[in-house]
């Protein structure tokens, strides 16, 4: 056991003896500078990119369309059968989009419905529409929303656990500024 403390002591010398100098370089950067005039964004891509990242970026980034407007969508199964219309009227917001409106579903009354989503790129548009009463949730994806003829697909879940696709066809009326 003594020799190998001794072997381990001649070891630690031994390198110890051959230790490269610590060379500080002097002539690098300048220390952090966090006074005001020096805290400016360097690179706007990268701030985007940061808050598209954290889920805060969607109101601030340009949209790639305008989805406000009255909306008129119908919604049917896969082998055709009715579902329901949804009559919105969307807003919008950086690519947000939000709204209220009333669902006509065959064989029932007519709901509250109210909505929630995003564009995409391209002419894509994402919507969540959620209605009050019966709560139900309507999972919306139109493929072609820059015009004014619109067709997708949807997903429909409601409180009982049931689900239901389709597809959907519609129109929208194109909000205009006047100049």
């Amino acid at each position: 056991m003594k020799s190998i403390v001794i072997l381990f002591s001649a070891l630690l010398l031994a390198c110890a003896s051959q230790a490269v100098p610590v060379i500080i370089n002097t002539s690098g950067p300048a220390p952090l500078d966090l006074s005001p005039e020096n805290m400016q964004i360097v690179s706007t891509e990268h701030t985007a990119e940061y808050l598209e990242k954290t889920g805060l970026g969607d109101a601030g980034r340009m949209a790639a369309f305008n989805g406000s407007g009255g909306w008129t969508i119908d919604l049917r199964t896969i082998d055709n059968k009715p579902v329901g219309r949804m009559n919105l009227r969307l807003f919008q917001v950086g690519n947000l989009v939000f709204g209220t409106g009333s669902l006509d579903t065959f064989g029932n009354s007519a709901q509250t419905i109210t909505a929630y989503g995003t564009t995409a790129e391209g002419n894509s548009l994402s919507l969540a529409v959620v209605s009050l009463e019966a709560v139900d949730l309507y999972r919306l994806a139109i493929n072609n929303a820059n015009t004014i003829e619109v067709s997708g697909s949807f997903n429909a879940y409601n409180s009982n656990g049931s689900a239901l696709a389709g597809l959907l066809t519609g129109t929208r009326e194109i909000a205009r500024k006047l100049s």
